[in-house]
């Protein structure tokens, strides 16, 4: 039996239910430990988020006529503050920290920051759950297809 006939049997016979299928990219343990919730781990990539974004208008305000460091510096600033919806989405949906306290004055910060209503973005997303939650039901999708 050559090599790829090995391979080609492996691949033909049906993997057992423990095992991990093809369109799962994660394992479960390694999906588990990515979901983990910290609060010392949100704080701190919330302190180097908001510090770039001070550094950043510092150095944008400060260098006004200089442009070789103004318009760089300008840059970096809009970037960190339109990437401020981040936090507020991951914080609405209660994953950036443990603690739900946490989640919800990040999110109302985050909103503020980024021009975005954290409360009705929440709304919203309940929203959109709630709809796929209905469309996928068996009765839905008999009429759909």
């Amino acid at each position: 039996m050559s090599n790829t006939t090995i391979i080609q049997s492996k691949l033909l016979q049906p993997k057992a239910d423990n095992e991990q299928k093809l369109y799962q990219i994660l394992t479960i343990q390694e999906l588990s430990l990515l979901n983990d919730r910290s609060n010392s781990k949100g704080l701190v990539q919330l302190a180097f988020h908001l510090t770039v974004m001070g550094l950043s208008g510092y150095l944008w305000a400060t260098n006004f006529g200089n442009w070789s460091v103004a318009i760089p510096a300008l840059v970096i600033y809009g970037f960190s503050l339109a990437s401020m919806f981040a936090p507020m989405h991951e914080c609405v949906h209660k994953t950036a920290f443990a603690n739900n306290r946490f989640n919800d004055a990040v999110a109302w910060f985050s909103g503020l920051l980024s021009f975005y209503n954290s409360t009705f973005f929440r709304r919203f997303m309940q929203s959109i759950i709630c709809t796929h939650q209905f469309r996928s039901t068996p009765y839905q999708k008999h009429i759909s297809s």
